[in-house]
């Protein structure tokens, strides 16, 4: 993609937006407000710029003006226990 193939940009791009997707039902899901700070883990999201671009660009689209958490640690861990208890209390 970096190099200027249309047809792996593409599919960088398409990676994206099935991301921005999922984040943007989980937001809906858990209730979370437009501009939620968002965690980035993995190294697709992270470290390609085709992919990470065009999830924030998608999640732009839909109302979603979220900022980005850059520090990794443990708060990962809690941010995932604290939204499966907030999910729990919601069934």
């Amino acid at each position: 993609a970096e190099e200027g193939d249309p047809d792996a940009r593409r599919f960088l791009e398409d990676a994206g937006e099935a991301l921005a997707e999922l984040v943007a039902c989980l937001s809906t899901r858990l209730g979370l407000p437009p501009g939620f700070r968002l965690a980035l883990q993995g190294s697709i999201v992270r470290k390609v710029t085709v992919v990470r671009e065009r999830m924030l660009d998608s999640l732009k689209e839909r109302g979603l003006s979220i900022s980005l958490v850059s520090d990794e640690g443990e708060w990962t861990r809690g941010a995932w226990h604290y939204a499966k208890t907030l999910e729990r209390a919601r069934e």
